[in-house]
């Protein structure tokens, strides 16, 4: 037994390969449905499956398991009106949430499938004559857990009702947020960051102002920001993974986003000085600084923009013409995104992009005396799980080159965690075998003259 794990290691140490994805800003055509309505939502499992949900008077749902190529009509049979939001779990399962079929709404629904929509399920339901919901969404970080929230059923002032999930979807459980006068939330503008914060756009019709109305303590209490964006219908929120940056877009044509460095306490005017008109959305890609706004202009022309330092510096996509961009989702797999977006014409858009994982975090101020590698947090895992290290006094008293990576058994470089100068400290950092096949892993800390390995098993 020993020599077999010497070899191991021996294969590990000389057979490292250096992979390196070949990764495009481009945005290619990922399919085209007729019928899904003017404002369609979509969820993205992974690079193959993505559930697309609307329609007009009735619901409408899709789903493709090879990233595109098809896509294939889902029954809706015991859905009984056009859907509002969508979060999918796999190829099979999946919830939806719906208009309630008025202009005014009342006793709006959430369903779920577990069987690729050959029966729906009933989960709730809002009671009331007023409102629907307005999205579903579940975490990236801790996909466990889930938010859907409506306007308030018994009309504009009073409380919004919520259900939330801690299990991936198998129990909800009703919630609220307290009713602010004279208002109603916002699609297309729930974000959800971990069980302790999300929230949603909320708007004044008479006013037409919308402000941002965020929990960061599990719905306890409610910040209820003070920006006064004027127009509304559209406006996005997101938020970094750090709960204190975050994203306000606009419906106009000056460039104009706003935004927060105090969890949405305050938020102040920017510009991203590129030229999107229309409703723009936007989409934070967990972990990263990156950040992407599309728009639903009807022109065509390229309607996305990035940006890789938090919003400050933005740089235009092409975007295969496709106007009248309505949401984006992503499945993140390390350094590598794979990115869908829906149009209100039923054009479906996707690219593959690299991103610079930002999750690298210094946890406590003592300077450690030794070099540490620790065993990963939790293992065996799924598909989630953080590794510490600490890092010795610096050489000369500058930061040491440090790189913290994983290997398959064969010594395949699979992704780099970690290739900084990092100062004396403890550190941690967040790895996804999500787009990775159950078996045993490999994680290697250099820095200056120390190197350590430790294994890890990932089980699906």
């Amino acid at each position: 037994m020993n020599s077999i794990k010497y070899y191991l290691i021996i294969i590990f140490v000389f057979s490292i390969q250096f992979n390196i994805n070949n990764v495009s800003a481009q945005w290619t055509q990922a399919g085209d449905l007729n019928d899904i309505g003017l404002y369609p939502f979509i969820s993205v499992v992974d690079s193959n499956i993505v559930w697309i949900a609307g329609g007009e008077i009735s619901a409408v749902v899709y789903r493709t398991i090879n990233g595109g190529l098809n896509w294939i009509s889902i029954p809706t049979n015991g859905l009984p009106f056009e859907l509002s939001g969508i979060a999918a779990k796999d190829a099979s399962a999946a919830f939806v949430c719906d208009y309630a079929g008025t202009k005014t709404g009342g006793n709006a629904k959430v369903f779920k499938t577990t069987n690729a929509g050959m029966n729906w399920i009933l989960i709730d339901s809002t009671g009331g004559t007023n409102g629907y919901f307005n999205g579903i969404k579940f975490s990236k970080t801790q996909p466990q857990f889930g938010v859907t929230f409506s306007d308030p059923p018994s009309g504009k002032g009073n409380p919004y009702f919520l259900l939330k999930t801690t299990d991936g979807g198998n129990n909800w459980s009703r919630s609220s947020a307290p009713g602010i006068p004279n208002t109603f939330g916002l699609f297309y503008t729930l974000f959800v960051i971990d069980p302790m914060m999300y929230g949603f756009q909320i708007i004044n019709p008479t006013t037409t102002q919308t402000k941002s109305y965020i929990t960061k303590d599990g719905g306890a209490n409610w910040i209820n920001g003070n920006q006064n964006i004027t127009y509304a219908e559209g406006v996005d929120l997101v938020f970094s993974d750090n709960k204190q940056t975050g994203l306000i877009t606009n419906y106009n044509t000056n460039h104009e986003i706003f935004r927060t460095t105090n969890g949405g306490v305050n938020w102040n005017s920017g510009s991203t000085g590129l030229n999107l008109s229309g409703f723009n959305g936007a989409c934070w890609i967990s972990g990263t600084n990156t950040v992407f706004i599309y728009s639903n202009a009807s022109t065509s022309g390229n309607n996305i923009i990035r940006s890789d330092d938090g919003g400050f510096n933005w740089t235009a996509q092409s975007t295969s013409n496709t106007p009248g961009l309505m949401e984006m989702d992503y499945a993140r797999f390390n350094n590598t995104i794979v990115t869908y977006c829906v149009s209100s014409k039923g054009n479906i858009i996707k690219s593959r992009q690299s991103v610079q994982n930002t999750g690298i975090l210094q946890s406590g101020n003592n300077v450690p005396g030794d070099f540490k590698l620790y065993q990963n947090y939790p293992n065996p895992f799924n598909p989630n799980t953080k590794i510490r290290f600490s890092i010795a006094s610096e050489k000369n008293n500058g930061k040491q080159n440090v790189k913290l990576i994983v290997y398959d058994l064969l010594g395949k470089e699979l992704v780099k965690l970690a290739d900084n100068k990092l100062s004396a400290g403890s550190y941690e950092v967040e790895f996804n075998g999500g787009n990775l096949p159950s078996g045993i892993y490999y994680y290697r800390l250099s820095a200056e003259d120390y190197v350590e390995v430790k294994s890890m098993i990932l089980i699906k």
